[in-house]
């Protein structure tokens, strides 16, 4: 008898210390599992590098002014001179329009042009032009006395052979601006080089990159031209215009007839389709194209010492009224639902329908 109790007492012992043992193990793999999850976790975010690029889209203008206001998706990006101090000033605000904040000041002139290519963001002012990688991280620009880390995209002893640089544009291989004829310098700032000459288009400006082509603009014969990336074969793609914007497959511009009735006209950008849109004005004043968003052309119409801001509907084929401003528009940007409009070297913002104006920077 005594044997048998013994047996019993031995098999419940062994089967304590195995459960015993099952319980461990799986309370070891548990916490292994919870753990790496935990550090997995760690590695996506606060073990990334924090120069890695993360790829961003492309946002540009391809109208005939030069970008006063642009975005990333995450800011909205404005330039204005301040008209107290003559300072140039870039800011940034949420795509809210609410938070401005002050990123980079010039103590003499002024920003002429702000571009977003692959996540940088290039400035043009005076003889040269900078960009700033904004995809690294939103708080990239806080440097050292309130100034951006910015990169020069041309040598300077190169840039003091420039009158004046006035815009930027960017492909996947290179960037171009207009110089007294265009120049492009590869991505990593090296290669810098004249791909046409100003004597070839006399008061040449206006520089946009699209689908392989540059569109240029020139102001001696009022044409605008399809270039072959390299600056070869440079084909006129309409007949003399007095504005125009790039939207979409087409370039829609204004031509001027008898009793200077003005026309809203497009041209496929491979110059194999001319249509004549609407008419925009009977005669009376002038009407000068500003941008286009959203199956909308903009332009102001000067009527009566009075200029009015108005939007053709290209699927409506309707015309409406936005703002009437006193003084005339130098330029029109649409970013999110904001439309920024510079007059006499003030910056203004107003909301998409014509509500809500405010001058900036005040």
């Amino acid at each position: 008898m005594k044997k048998v109790i013994s047996i019993i007492l031995s098999v419940v012992l062994l089967c304590s210390f195995l459960c015993s043992c099952e319980d461990k193990t799986n309370t070891s793999a548990g916490d292994n599992t919870d753990i790496g999850e935990v550090q997995e976790t760690g590695d996506n975010k606060s073990d990334k590098p924090s120069n890695e690029r993360e790829p961003m889209p492309t946002y540009e203008k391809l109208g005939v002014n030069n970008s006063i206001a642009t975005t990333d998706g995450r800011y909205i990006y404005y330039t204005y001179t301040d008209t107290k101090s003559s300072e140039g000033k870039l800011l940034r605000m949420n795509m809210e329009g609410q938070n401005p904040e002050e990123l980079w000041k010039l103590s003499n002139g002024n920003f002429s042009d702000l571009y977003i290519n692959d996540g940088y963001l290039y400035l043009s002012y005076g003889r040269t032009a900078d960009r700033i990688d904004i995809a690294t991280a939103p708080n990239y620009f806080k440097g050292a006395n309130g100034y951006v880390a910015n990169e020069s995209i041309i040598d300077s002893a190169e840039a003091k052979k420039f009158f004046g640089i006035s815009q930027t544009c960017a492909d996947d291989e290179y960037i171009y601006f207009e110089a007294t004829g265009i120049y492009r310098v590869k991505k990593d700032t090296t290669g810098l080089e004249r791909i046409v000459y100003d004597e070839d288009f006399v008061n040449f400006y206006d520089i946009k990159v699209s689908d392989g082509y540059l569109y240029a603009y020139c102001g001696d014969d009022q044409k605008l031209y399809r270039i072959n990336a390299d600056g070869s074969n440079a084909t006129e793609i309409c007949k003399p215009m007095e504005s125009h914007v790039i939207y979409g497959d087409y370039v829609y511009y204004i031509v001027s007839g008898d009793g200077h009735i003005q026309t809203l006209t497009k041209t496929k950008l491979d110059a194999s389709e001319t249509t004549t849109v609407a008419t925009l004005n009977e005669g009376s004043g002038n009407v000068t194209i500003l941008n286009a968003m959203d199956n909308k052309i903009y332009y102001s119409h000067r009527e009566d010492n009075a200029y009015t801001l108005k939007a053709y509907d290209i699927s409506s084929s309707t015309i409406s009224n936005i703002y009437e401003f006193e003084d005339s528009i130098k330029s029109l940007d649409i970013v999110g639902d904001y439309l920024f409009i510079e007059q006499n070297n003030i910056l203004m913002k107003m909301n998409i329908d014509g509500t809500g104006l405010q001058q900036l920077g005040q």
